[in-house]
């Protein structure tokens, strides 16, 4: 593994990405994880790691799902395409961004009451394969974090404390014409894990997830807290099904989609310490 440290001028990244079901594939991913702040899950032989019948399935709902909230965006006299609005069911955060953050209830049995009505089974199915996948790679983080000294990237957090806990769900939709984002993290707690799964596979002109290698660590200046000089960013070609695990703290942004589909992109947050939850993305007082 390159050095931790945050005093290097430049950080070394290591291989995104890890082949599930190779020897150690847990651990490896992990460790990937905790240095880049990022990892690419990527079948292993010529078995799926989420079936492309139920991805089509999931990107069917999704838009039809997407259509009926734009419609009632409308209602409120708003213009989907052109204006900001953050409802509970419902966000779009950049006036004429054309990129859709859609709130999916939790739906994983025996690990975390679904929030809301939904009668689709393959937001179960979708959730609970994806569970299966990110927990061990989770869990051999929890056990590599409890083993390294953690000193120079930020004080660690109490075992006692230590969680892998379902946080939110949904599924992030970037029509055609949608720009380019600005670099930007999920939230600054230390604790959460963003997981998305592209429902189609993606190319460079539908507008894959580009990251910055390193920039989830940051480090004391006599300025304040300020980020560790990352590497240059990386654009993942996601296949439809594979997993990308993100550190809520890493740079990121959505390139444009340049083509003519929606571009729909199903997530699972997750939350990696007790009490720590992302609570500023979606309103819970502004229902559509």
């Amino acid at each position: 593994m390159a050095d931790l440290s945050p005093e290097e001028d430049v950080f070394q990244p290591v291989s995104h990405e890890v082949l599930v079901g190779g020897e150690c594939w847990a651990d490896n991913a992990a460790k990937v994880f905790l240095h880049n702040g990022f990892c690419v899950l990527k079948k292993y032989g010529n078995t799926p790691l989420i079936t492309p019948a139920l991805c089509e399935r999931c990107r069917e709902v999704s838009l039809a799902r997407l259509q009926q909230l734009l419609g009632d965006v409308k209602q409120r006299g708003l213009d989907p395409k052109r204006d900001r609005f953050v409802f509970n069911e419902l966000c779009s955060r950049t006036p004429g961004g054309r990129r859709y953050d859609m709130h999916v209830p939790v739906l994983l049995p025996n690990i975390m009451a679904a929030v809301g009505a939904h009668d689709d089974a393959c937001w179960v199915a979708l959730h609970a394969a994806i569970d299966t996948l990110v927990r061990p790679v989770l869990e051999a983080a929890h056990f590599q974090l409890e083993r390294l000294d953690l000193t120079n990237i930020g004080n660690p957090p109490d075992s006692t404390a230590r969680v892998i806990a379902v946080d939110s769900a949904g599924c992030v939709i970037s029509l055609p014409g949608a720009p380019d984002q600005h670099f930007h993290p999920d939230g600054t707690a230390r604790g959460l894990v963003n997981v998305f799964v592209p429902l189609l596979s993606i190319c460079a002109l539908l507008g894959p997830t580009e990251l910055q290698p390193g920039s989830h660590v940051w480090r004391q200046s006599t300025l304040g807290p300020e980020p560790r000089n990352a590497a240059q960013p990386i654009s993942p070609l996601l296949q439809r099904g594979e997993l990308l695990l993100f550190d809520y703290r890493t740079m990121h942004r959505g390139r444009a989609n340049m083509t003519m589909q929606p571009r729909p992109i199903a997530y699972v947050v997750y939350s990696m310490r007790l009490g720590i939850r992302d609570s500023h993305n979606f309103p819970i007082d502004a229902p559509l």
